[in-house]
């Protein structure tokens, strides 16, 4: 009877300590399930806050891979990563060296990341092979054990700026090499010029002061009559050789000429003074004003130079034609053709500026060039009727 009374007595006892287990088995579940509310509804504020960033923001776990990331991130980005992406693996990051900053962020450090491009293409092979330049900054939140949880990766689109810099200092490279390239073509000049006026005008100056000193000295009637004449003829030559300067100054036969006179008289001088054959087929009736006729002209100057010093060309062929709406200008040399490379490098000075000019008035240019075939440059340009 002892033994039966002590048995029922340790059953009620047993059952008293499983309920009370069972009581804070129900309360430890009860909390884990207000956890687990409370950190949903923190998850959904976080996810909220995140949306409603205007710039692009992506929310990472402990391990970098993508738990959520905005509308602005898929715009930015045009695609929205995969349960398996993880960030702070990704190759291209890797390369730029991204992997410090990730690793001071995973310490729990705020972390300002250096300015890196990203290639959309890498992604979606459907997108351009093009850089998407960001500035990001990266913080943790949620800490565990002094260790952080989750990540927020807040990225700027600067593709403009980045883009706006490099072309600035393109342009400043460009400008550097014209302005080296302008003075090169200075200095030609002068030293050209100053041949001319020491060839021709200096020497027969000279010869001039020579005569006019043995006039002083002489009796003889004949030879006085010969050294007047022969002063009179240097004196006729140093004036034709001083309209042939100034008529290289200032474009003479174009100002009262025309264009077409102004095209056959460049070409015979390229003969005669190189030996390299060239050749004329100009339309009837060319009528354009001067701003147009100065293009070609100049165009025409820096062709016939590049094709001197470059193409090792034995004939030359020049082409002027218009129709109601354009004129097009046309040089074909028969070289060994410029590399396609030339055609666009950025230290093609002397291309770059016949270029610019012909797009100044709204016209296009194209240079093509075939191995040991020759070159061709064609111009074409809005026609304006000349006005009286």
């Amino acid at each position: 009877m002892k033994d039966s009374l002590k048995t029922i007595e340790q059953l009620i006892e047993e059952n008293v300590r499983l309920k009370k287990e069972l009581d804070a088995f129900k309360l430890m579940h009860k909390n884990c399930e207000n956890r687990l509310k409370r950190s949903s509804q923190v998850e959904n504020a976080l996810n909220n806050i995140i949306e409603s960033n205007p710039l692009s923001t992506q929310l990472l776990d402990k391990n970098g891979k993508s738990k959520h990331v905005n509308a602005a991130f898929i715009k930015l980005f045009k695609f929205k990563p995969l349960r398996n992406y993880c960030v702070f693996t990704d190759i291209q990051l890797a390369k730029q060296g991204m992997m410090n900053c990730f690793e001071q962020l995973k310490q729990g450090m705020v972390v300002y990341f250096p300015d890196h491009y990203y290639n959309l293409s890498k992604n979606n092979p459907n997108l351009p092979n093009e850089r998407l330049w960001l500035r990001v900054i990266g913080f943790p939140i949620f800490f565990k054990n002094n260790m952080p949880e989750r990540f927020v990766i807040i990225h700027q689109n600067i593709t403009d700026e980045k883009m706006a810099v490099e072309k600035t200092a393109q342009i400043n490279k460009k400008l550097k090499g014209l302005n080296k390239y302008i003075e090169e073509v200075k200095e030609r000049e002068q030293k050209k010029l100053s041949r001319k006026v020491h060839d021709q005008i200096g020497m027969n100056i000279v010869s001039i002061k020579m005569k006019a000193d043995r006039l002083k000295r002489i009796d003889d009637l004949m030879e006085k009559n010969q050294l007047i004449d022969d002063i009179i003829a240097l004196t006729i030559s140093t004036n034709e050789n001083i309209v042939s300067i100034t008529k290289d100054l200032r474009n003479f036969v174009l100002e009262d000429m025309g264009i077409s006179a102004a095209i056959q008289n460049c070409a015979d001088d390229f003969t005669k003074l190189h030996n390299i054959k060239t050749i004329c087929t100009i339309a009837p009736n060319i009528n354009l004003d001067y701003d147009t006729s100065l293009v070609i002209h100049r165009v025409m100057q820096q062709a016939l130079h590049n094709i001197l010093l470059h193409a090792e060309a034995e004939r030359v062929d020049i082409q002027l034609q218009q129709n109601s709406t354009s004129v097009e200008f046309t040089i074909i040399d028969d070289g060994k053709g410029i590399a396609k490379q030339k055609v666009s490098a950025a230290n093609s000075f002397g291309i770059m500026i016949m270029r610019e000019r012909v797009e100044e008035l709204g016209g296009k240019f194209k240079l093509k060039g075939s191995k040991n075939i020759g070159t061709t440059l064609v111009v074409n340009l809005p026609l304006k009727t000349q006005k009286s």
